[in-house]
């Protein structure tokens, strides 16, 4: 795991859930779903990212579906002004130690 500093120039943010509905996302089982069939669980937030894409968005902020906090995704792909620094490696994590 890396710790980054990153800055963009066309980010779209999604706040809260609610912001996420008001899009057409059904959120009742956000963070309770496995990715063990992601192709029937995840074909909205999949649609949402390819039309922030398509607008030019070089990212979009969105709430964990784990933890109390946001998540960023960049899309590397896109042709804007962004600066990615790595700050520090925190190593390897036991993800079932979390």
């Amino acid at each position: 795991m890396f710790e980054l500093r990153v800055k963009l120039s066309a980010v779209i943010s999604f706040d809260d859930l609610a912001a996420l509905q008001s899009i057409g996302m059904d959120t009742s089982n956000y963070g309770a779903v496995s990715y063990d069939n992601k192709e029937v669980e995840y074909p909205k937030s999949q649609q949402i990212a390819e039309a922030c894409f398509f607008l030019g968005a070089d990212g979009i902020l969105v709430p964990s579906a784990r933890y109390d906090c946001a998540n960023l995704i960049v899309f590397c792909e896109q042709d804007t002004f962004r600066e990615i620094e790595l700050v520090r490696s925190l190593g390897q994590i036991a993800w079932s130690d979390t």
